[in-house]
Parts: C-alpha cells; sequence; structure tokens
C-alpha cells in the first residue's frame, strides 16, 4: 500500500466522522425508533416517513461524498491541481463552498417541496455549514503540514548534497592523481627552464585553492566569479593537454553578473575531458557561450579506444543541486556528435 492510498484511506475515515457528526441527530433517532410509526391496520408507511427516510439516506450520502471531495481538493493531492499549482488558496476554498452549497441546495429542492423556512431548512443549513467548515480546515491542515514537511525534507537535501558536493569537488582537487598530474606539469615547466609559466601556473593553481576555500559557504555566486575561475582551470588544464584543448568563452556582458550554483563549471569541464579523446590529431574544443538567459556548454563528441565506465555522479549531483536551489532543470542533449548541457541563469 503506498503513502498515496494510506493518504486517501485516511479522508475517507475522516469524512465518515464527519458525516457521522452532521447527521447524529437523525442517527440516533433512527435508532431509538423515534420516527413516528404508521397505525397498525397500515400494510405500508406513510409518504411522509419514507420521505424523511430517503432524504436522511440521501443527506448523509452526500454528507460523506461532499466532505471527501472537499478534503482532497483541499489538501493539494487531485493530479490535475499538482500539476498545474496555479489556483491560489482563497480560490479553492471559494470553489469548495459554492459546490457544497450547490449540492446541497439541489438535496433541498428534491426533498423539501415547501420551500418556505422551516425547522428541516434551518437544519440542513446547520449541516451545509458544519460539514464544509470542518472538511475546509481539514484539507487545508493536511496540506500546510504536507508543505512543512515537504520543505523540511528539500532543505535536508539540499544541505546533504551541497556537502557531498563541496566535498566531491575539494577531494577532486586535491586528490593525487589531480596534485599528480599538476605537479607533474609544473615539473615539466621547470625542467624546461619555462620560469615565468612555471610561476603562472603556480598563480593559478592557488587561485583555484583560494576560489574554493573562499566561496565554498556560498550556494549561489556570480557567473563572472565562475567565469575567472574556469580561466585559473583552464590554464592547468593548457598546460597538461598543450595544443590539444581549446576553450572559446564567449559571455554576455549582461549576463557576467547573473548567478548559478557554486561551481558549476568545474564538473561539465571535467566531463568533456575525462570521456574524450584528446589529441594532436584530435584536439578537444569546449565552447562556453551563453544564449537568452542560459549557459551553455558543448563540445564534440570524440570516442575513446578504450572508455571508462562513467558513474555520472557529477552531471547528476549538479542537475539535482541546481533543481533544489532554483526550482530549474539543466537540459543535457547528446546526439551522439556532440554534447550539450544548458544551465538556466538566475
Amino acid at each position: 500500500m503506498n503513502s498515496r492510498t494510506k493518504k486517501i484511506m485516511v479522508f475517507v475515515l475522516i469524512a465518515v466522522i464527519i458525516c457521522l457528526l452532521a447527521n447524529i441527530n437523525q442517527l440516533i433517532g433512527l435508532l431509538m425508533n423515534d420516527f413516528p410509526r404508521p397505525p397498525r391496520h397500515h400494510h405500508r408507511p406513510p409518504d411522509g416517513l419514507i420521505k424523511m427516510q430517503y432524504r436522511l439516506t440521501g443527506e448523509i450520502i452526500l454528507s460523506l461524498v461532499v466532505s471527501f471531495g472537499i478534503m482532497i481538493f483541499n489538501s493539494g493531492m487531485l493530479i490535475w491541481y499538482n500539476a498545474k499549482k496555479k489556483l491560489n488558496q482563497p480560490l479553492v476554498i471559494t470553489i469548495s463552498t459554492v459546490v457544497a452549497f450547490l449540492l446541497f441546495f439541489l438535496l433541498f429542492l428534491a426533498f423539501m417541496p415547501d420551500r418556505r423556512p422551516s425547522r428541516m431548512y434551518f437544519l440542513l443549513l446547520s449541516k451545509v455549514i458544519f460539514v464544509v467548515v470542518v472538511s475546509i480546515s481539514a484539507g487545508q491542515l493536511y496540506r500546510l503540514i504536507w508543505q512543512k514537511q515537504q520543505v523540511e525534507l528539500e532543505n535536508e537535501q539540499l544541505k546533504t548534497d551541497n556537502i557531498e558536493s563541496r566535498y566531491m569537488v575539494l577531494m577532486d582537487q586535491v586528490n593525487p592523481h589531480f596534485l599528480f598530474n599538476s605537479l607533474n606539469s609544473l615539473a615539466y615547466l621547470i625542467r624546461e627552464s619555462q620560469q615565468e609559466k612555471a610561476l603562472t601556473f603556480i598563480n593559478e593553481l592557488s587561485s583555484i585553492f583560494r576560489y574554493v576555500l573562499q566561496k565554498r559557504s556560498n550556494e549561489l555566486v556570480t557567473l563572472h566569479e565562475e567565469i575567472l575561475f574556469t580561466e585559473a582551470y583552464r590554464y592547468l588544464l593548457d598546460i597538461r593537454y598543450e595544443h590539444k584543448l581549446f576553450f572559446e568563452i564567449k559571455i554576455a556582458e549582461e549576463d557576467m553578473q547573473r548567478k548559478l550554483p557554486f561551481l558549476s563549471l568545474q564538473p561539465l569541464i571535467e566531463n568533456a575531458v575525462k570521456h574524450n579523446a584528446i589529441s594532436s590529431k584530435q584536439p578537444l574544443a569546449i565552447f562556453i557561450y551563453t544564449l537568452d538567459g542560459t549557459l551553455v556548454v558543448s563540445n564534440p563528441i570524440i570516442s575513446k579506444i578504450s572508455t571508462e565506465k562513467s558513474t555520472g555522479i557529477g552531471l547528476s549531483n549538479l542537475s539535482h543541486r541546481y533543481q533544489l536551489l532554483t526550482g530549474k532543470n539543466i537540459t543535457i542533449d547528446n546526439d551522439g556528435k556532440t554534447f550539450i548541457v544548458k544551465i538556466p541563469l538566475i
């Protein structure tokens, strides 16, 4: 039994309780045989008693259906209502009240031929008010509790994802493989007596660690900050893949101050370098640009002879983190020739 079925069963139980409370007087009278009895010589109950029983049955059934429908509608459990999320709560409450009163009014017309106000008329009106108020309150209470739980759950997921993401990024930056490649590139520059490049390499490497340490507590950073980090990271890759790896970065000036999650570009660049063959005959080009408020990172697919199985952790983590932070999704397109990732800017 899934959670939705359990919630529906709870609402059915609450609807039954509301129905019993709304019709408690008539039900007690029915159980205590408090309704007028026909004379003994009559073979069938009088028409008035039959109509009274029919009306009571109709009121019970209608109370049950209306209370259940109002609770489901106000709780936001309807599929189409959850998908659109356009109705505000005052409108939901108004629709619930109008529909409920309309249904009970039809019941009034069907079983009360005497249209003048009477004791039964006011009794029915009190039932309507009771069923509507209690059902709306129960549905709205459930919705508020559910929203609070969702917010708490998303906050916990966001904290966990941010911690895991920062941990993974820091590990990627300081793990032995990264340090080996960086020190190996630095040793090559020193061995070739390229002191200026070696000093620049050290400066760019320190810029990477400085950015990670200074911005690690930020959930969102500006695109300008991410591009500066990318330039430093790009320099390290240029030394490692000399004349084999190229970047083309074209960012509109008006997009520079827009925001995106911390360290969004690094896993995308690392993903391109990791899963494509890079050689002098087949250099890899990575394109980074903005288009219609979206940051686009693309590269041609150059298949490796021996491919390393992808875990998909980097892209999956970025996508999940972005959705939690902004409510939007990144787009990943792979047509077999070009790999494209689009990130909506904030």
